[in-house]
């Protein structure tokens, strides 16, 4: 794999449309968020922080694909607080990341360590949730000294041999996940990204 063809670039049609597609979630829960880029320790990519509110900085781990978008809803009640939500690489228009040669537990570690030293943070709490718990607790382990909390929502993926669930494996499947998205997808709703309403139907079930 071309690892250029995994850098994300500012024109590109589909960045444009996530971006849109964002800031109309953002919007709705009546948020601003402040968007910024940190270098990914010595992985050569960039991590994408999605910052809401003000006050005690707390740190954020989507699980799934890695897109901090689905948890807007639950920053929303999170009143108080400096979310700093973490968009993993490869997701959340993050720069991609060919994860078949890395040594995840590196991979990890410098996720949050990157964005805690770039923002100059020298101990915060986490709210993670599935392999973004996974990611936390390593981080933890490692670096005790970051991580004043930890809040787990669900099952740490892959950390106890769980297994993601059969509808979100089948939406991995090429060809398979146009037919669910064709199926699925309510009339009058076709200007909607794939992956969003896909995840409003796995969220609903």
């Amino acid at each position: 794999m071309n690892s250029s063809s995994l850098i994300l670039k500012d024109d590109d049609p589909r960045v444009l449309r996530a971006q849109n597609a964002e800031q109309e979630l953002l919007s709705h829960y009546k948020l601003d968020a402040k968007i910024r880029y940190v270098p990914f320790g010595d992985f050569g990519y960039k991590i994408r922080v999605t910052e809401v509110g003000n006050g005690e900085p707390t740190v954020m781990i989507p699980g799934n694909t890695g897109d901090a978008f689905p948890l807007i809803p639950l920053i929303a009640h999170l009143t108080g607080r400096r979310i700093i939500a973490i968009n993993r690489p490869g997701g959340g228009m993050s720069d991609g990341m060919d994860h078949r040669n890395i040594d995840f537990r590196k991979f990890a570690v410098q996720n949050v360590i990157s964005v805690l030293d770039e923002l100059k943070l020298d101990k915060v709490p986490i709210i993670a949730h599935s392999i973004g718990g996974h990611i936390s607790i390593l981080t933890a382990i490692n670096q005790p000294e970051r991580v004043s909390s930890l809040v787990l929502l669900g099952v740490p993926g892959n950390l106890i041999s769980t297994r993601p669930p059969i509808a979100l494996r089948a939406l991995s499947i090429p060809g398979l996940n146009s037919l669910l998205y064709k199926l699925v997808l309510p009339k009058g709703r076709k200007n909607r990204c794939k992956a969003c309403v896909l995840w409003d139907i796995l969220w609903r079930h």
